[in-house]
C-alpha cells in the first residue's frame, strides 16, 4: 500500500546560458523515482512552465522549452521503465503560487489526491509549507522531502542570494495572501499569468542582479 498519493517535483529556473536545470531539480527527479520504485506513491507529478522573471526583463527572455515537458523528458531518458501513466503534470505555472494552483486544479482534484509528498530543495521548504497551507488548504496532508541546496554544482545563484530571495519572498507572499481563506484558491484567479503579483520588493532584488550581470546571456 502506498504511503502517499503523489510525489511532486517543482521546476526551478534553468541557467539562461546553458538552459540546464539546477542540480537540485535533477536530484529531486531521481529521488522521486526512487521513492516511486519503493512504492511510496502511485504517481509522480511534475509542475512548471517557465520562470516569471523572464517576462519582466528587457529584452524578454524566451525559454526554449516548457519546464514540465523538459523534466518529463529527462525523467524518461534516465528512468525508461517508469510507466507513462505514472507521470502526471501541469505545464502552465510561472511561479510557486501557480505551481500549487494548477497542481490542485489540474492534477490533484481530478485524481483524488490529497496526501502529497513534495521533493524540493531545502531553501524552498518554509515558504512551500506556508503556501500549501494557504492554497491547497486543510483538506491536504503535506510532507516534504528535502534536497540539499548545498550540494548544487550547476546553480548560478549564490547561496546568500537564494536565501535572501526566499526570505523576502516569504514576506511578500504572506502580505499578498493575508486576506485569503486557506484553501480558497479562487483568490488567485485574477492574478494567474501576472508576474507582477510578487510586488516591487522582489522586482527590486531582481533589478539588482540584472544590473550586476545576473541575467546576461547570449541571444
Amino acid at each position: 500500500m502506498n504511503k502517499f498519493d503523489c510525489i511532486v517535483v517543482l521546476a526551478s529556473q534553468p541557467d539562461v546560458k546553458t538552459w540546464e536545470f539546477p542540480q537540485h531539480v535533477l536530484d529531486a527527479l531521481d529521488t522521486a523515482v526512487k521513492l516511486y520504485e519503493d512504492k511510496a506513491a502511485k504517481y509522480i507529478a511534475i509542475s512548471g512552465n517557465h520562470a516569471c522573471v523572464f517576462d519582466r526583463v528587457e529584452p524578454k527572455i524566451v525559454q526554449p522549452f516548457v519546464e514540465a515537458d523538459e523534466m518529463i523528458k529527462i525523467l524518461h531518458e534516465k528512468h525508461p521503465d517508469i510507466p507513462e501513466d505514472a507521470i502526471l503534470f501541469e505545464n502552465k505555472s510561472i511561479d510557486t503560487f501557480e505551481n500549487l494552483y494548477y497542481l490542485k486544479n489540474k492534477v490533484f482534484r481530478s485524481h483524488n489526491l490529497t496526501n502529497i509528498l513534495f521533493v524540493v530543495a531545502d531553501y524552498r521548504i518554509a515558504r512551500l509549507l506556508f503556501l500549501t497551507a494557504k492554497i491547497l488548504g486543510p483538506d491536504y496532508k503535506i510532507t516534504i522531502k528535502a534536497i540539499p541546496f548545498a550540494n548544487d554544482k550547476n546553480i548560478y545563484w549564490s547561496g546568500d542570494y537564494i536565501w535572501k530571495m526566499e526570505n523576502h519572498a516569504m514576506i511578500v507572499n504572506a502580505n499578498f495572501l493575508a486576506d485569503m481563506t486557506p484553501g480558497d484558491d479562487s483568490f488567485l484567479e485574477p492574478y494567474l499569468g501576472d508576474p507582477a503579483k510578487h510586488s516591487t520588493v522582489l522586482q527590486e532584488l531582481e533589478a539588482e542582479e540584472m544590473a550586476s550581470g545576473f541575467f546576461n546571456y547570449q541571444h
